[in-house]
């Protein structure tokens, strides 16, 4: 599996991407030292920060210092096979950007791309009609334009870069293009130039220009502040995953939040006959056509949804209920392969995880309070990722981040 090595200018933004891999379970490392080599932490690393100190420095040694960092791994042909390649920068776009673009570009072939998304949103960084702004406001009229060592002196990021580096820059106006045409658009503009700047308003925004730079099947390496190197990266290794939503809750809460799931139409939803799959005379028989049911839905979905929260439910034992559906969960792993499972409701997590004889969880990270991921430790199932929360916590699309958090987990 690839590792990623992101390329930082200094060392407190190199800890704010590095987190955001942290937080899905990936294993992470910050070198705060450019002098400090990286081959070593990558092999005992899944993400790898590498700080170049380099936003104070003029063009020219940012430019000699990024491209040496980068000899000193691309150089070695089996871990260049093996490496993802990112670059970090300011999210007000201070420091000798372009300069180290040029110095990255220098190690790698002419059909890669640099694809800069300067949009951080939840940290109120946005792009719009090619402007970056903070908090609303043009990022060269805020505290970043009067920087003492690297001022902004404009809100328009291609009018900057072209200030900078002599590549042909194009610029992709995202919230213009939706599914397919956005992916056109981006081969449209790639094919006249080596760095595209890709505007984001939003999380959901930086989410679709990801899915849309994977479809376009174009080499490329991000330049952002971290968020679309998070999105870009961790979809990349969702494509290869699927993962077992089961909602054993009868709370009101919980029905929202599957409602919102299946809205998004990524998922392939099942709804469980519990009276059936409970009647020792019918189970067998149902939990076979449940099971054949998912082999079909498997073919067409990352995401298989079982929930459990109609009327049959009503005048079932809650014992006798978490009891079958557990059983059905455990058939359906021993069958089939899924990289992550979600389980909602106490009683049914617990009886599905002594099914799966489970001894212990490794936690990892709280999605919304009370939501929990983790890793399973011991029993046939050592390693599976898994989401457990409460029927009646979180807001409408608490399930819908516990399974992007099962589809990015390592």
């Amino acid at each position: 599996m690839r590792k990623l090595l992101v390329i930082a200018d200094d060392i407190t933004g190199s800890n704010a991407t590095g987190v955001l891999f942290q937080q899905i379970g990936w294993k992470v490392r910050t070198i705060p030292d450019y002098r400090t080599g990286a081959i070593d932490v990558l092999e005992q690393s899944d993400v790898v920060v590498w700080n170049s100190r380099s936003r104070l420095l003029p063009p020219s040694q940012a430019k000699s210092r990024i491209q040496q960092m980068m000899a000193s791994i691309v150089s070695k042909e089996e871990i260049k096979k093996h490496v993802f390649v990112s670059k970090r920068i300011d999210s007000t776009f201070r420091g000798p950007i372009g300069a180290e673009i040029e110095g990255i570009l220098a190690c790698f072939s002419s059909d890669y791309k640099i694809v800069i998304v300067p949009a951080y949103p939840s940290s109120g960084r946005i792009t719009k009609g090619g402007h970056l702004y903070v908090h609303g406001i043009p990022v060269h009229l805020t505290e970043a334009g009067k920087d003492p060592f690297t001022p902004v002196s404009s809100s328009h990021v291609v009018e900057i870069l072209k200030s900078q580096t002599s590549f042909p820059i194009g610029w992709i106006e995202t919230e213009k293009y939706a599914g397919q045409e956005l992916v056109k658009r981006i081969q449209q503009v790639a094919s006249r130039n080596r760095i595209i700047i890709c505007d984001a308003a939003s999380e959901e925004e930086i989410q679709r220009l990801a899915r849309a730079w994977i479809q376009s099947d174009l080499p490329i390496i991000p330049v952002d502040p971290g968020p679309f190197t998070f999105y870009y990266v961790s979809s990349q290794l969702a494509r290869q995953k699927q993962v077992l939503m089961v909602c054993g809750s009868l709370a009101q809460t919980s029905r929202e939040q599957v409602d919102t799931l299946e809205e998004q139409g990524s998922v392939g939803m099942i709804r469980l006959d519990i009276g059936l799959l409970s009647d020792p005379e019918h189970s067998s028989h149902y939990q076979a056509r449940i099971i054949g049911k998912v082999a079909e839905l498997r073919k067409q979905y990352q995401v298989i949804g079982i929930r459990t929260d109609g009327d049959h439910h009503q005048h079932v034992d809650g014992k006798a209920a978490s009891e079958a559906i557990s059983n059905l969960v455990q058939a359906l792993l021993s069958q089939y392969h899924f990289s992550g499972l979600y389980l909602s409701g106490g009683e049914v997590a617990f009886a599905t995880l002594s099914k799966m004889k489970v001894e212990s969880l490794q936690l990892i990270s709280e999605i919304v309070p009370l939501c929990v991921m983790a890793k399973a430790v011991g029993g046939p199932y050592e390693g599976i990722s898994i989401v457990t929360k409460g029927g009646s916590v979180g807001d409408r699309l608490a399930i819908v981040k516990s399974i992007q958090h099962l589809l990015y987990a390592r």
